[in-house]
């Protein structure tokens, strides 16, 4: 009775494979309409960021230095500077000129940290007589870098920075200005 059983049983499945091949398949069916439009992304450059470095508690003098955070690989990046009075208020490049121009600014970078030293200096000359000049405590709150990818193509395929923005009629000293052109703010 078992034996019937199984009999039946493989019958059964052979029979069940056998019908449900089908052989070969039609003809492709007509593609179908389009799906709709997504929406536009902002303009932007994602090789370009923007890093800011706390100085509020810099003590003043005629130099400040800092370190570029870490999260970045200072090798394959292109900075532009800018310091930012402790209120917010203002934003001036660096190098350059202070908003009143009683002082201005020079900048060494160093790609490569060496013995703990800082990545960068800020120095701040007195435009009258180029002697150091004393900045006073609490007169800044933060370096902002905007940090943007050597050796990718930009907005409008250039690989150098100040190029591009040369070319976008972008002034590099107006920090909301670039700000704005990379989409950072």
């Amino acid at each position: 009775m078992k034996k019937i059983e199984l009999m039946v049983l493989a019958v059964l499945c052979m029979a069940t494979v056998l019908v449900s091949c089908s052989g070969e398949d039609g003809e492709q069916g007509p593609e179908g309409p389009a799906g709709i439009d997504g929406v536009d992304g902002i303009d932007g450059n994602a090789n370009v960021q923007a890093l800011s470095v706390d100085v509020s508690d810099w003590e003043g003098g005629p130099t400040m230095i800092f370190n570029i955070p870490d999260n970045i690989d200072k090798n394959k990046y292109a900075f532009l500077f800018y310091l930012e009075s402790l209120n917010g208020e203002y934003i001036f490049p660096v190098p350059g000129a202070s908003i009143d121009g009683s002082f201005n600014t020079t900048l060494f970078y160093s790609p490569i940290q060496e013995n703990g030293a800082f990545d960068a200096q800020i120095s701040f000359i007195n435009t009258t007589d180029g002697t150091p000049f004393d900045m006073p405590t609490n007169f800044f709150g933060r370096v902002i870098i905007i940090a943007a990818e050597i050796g990718t193509a930009s907005k409008n395929g250039s690989t150098n920075l100040l190029s591009e923005l040369k070319v976008a009629g972008v002034d590099i000293s107006d920090y909301h200005a670039v700000s704005n052109y990379f989409g950072l703010e």
